[in-house]
C-alpha cells in the first residue's frame, strides 16, 4: 500500500536511518482515507511524480542538504538527478522556495523542477518542465 522512501544526505553522500517519507502505491487510497483531496493537490501531484519515477525503474530517495529537503533523488545505472515537484511556482516566493534546495547542491548532476504550470523557465542549470509532459513520458536526460 505504501512505499517507504529513505532520506539521502546529499553532502555526506549516505542514506539516513531516520525520518523516511511514505508514498501511496495508488492515490485512490488517499481519497478513501481523507475524502477531501482538494487541499492536498500538491501532495497528490508529488505522489504522482514519485510513482512515475518508480515506473521508470529509478531508485528514489528524498534528499537532505543544509536542513532543506529535495523531493526526489533518483538514480539509475550510475546516473543521478534531483527533482522538486510543485503544483505551481507562479508566485516568486514559491519559485524561490522550490529552487533554493536545488541551487544548494554542490555537484553537477541534472536538476529538475516539475510543475503543472503552462510556462517553463530554466534557471541556473535547473530545467523547469511541465508535469503533464513528464507524466506522459518526457525523458529527463
Amino acid at each position: 500500500i505504501f512505499y517507504e522512501v529513505r532520506r539521502f544526505d546529499i553532502k555526506g553522500k549516505e542514506l539516513l536511518k531516520t525520518n523516511a517519507k511514505y508514498y501511496l502505491s495508488d492515490i485512490g487510497f488517499r481519497q478513501l482515507l481523507t475524502r477531501n483531496t482538494r487541499r492536498d493537490a500538491g501532495h497528490i501531484f508529488e505522489n504522482l511524480v514519485f510513482l512515475e519515477l518508480m515506473r521508470r525503474g529509478y531508485t528514489v530517495t528524498t534528499g537532505i542538504i543544509r536542513g532543506t529537503e529535495i523531493d526526489f533523488v533518483a538514480e539509475d545505472s550510475g546516473t543521478r538527478f534531483y527533482i522538486q515537484a510543485a503544483l505551481t511556482v507562479e508566485d516568486d516566493q514559491t519559485f524561490q522556495r522550490e529552487i533554493s534546495p536545488l541551487l544548494s547542491v554542490p555537484d553537477n548532476y541534472p536538476k529538475f523542477l516539475v510543475t503543472l504550470d503552462d510556462w517553463t523557465q530554466d534557471v541556473d542549470g535547473i530545467r523547469h518542465i511541465n508535469g503533464v509532459e513528464f507524466l506522459n513520458g518526457l525523458p529527463l536526460y
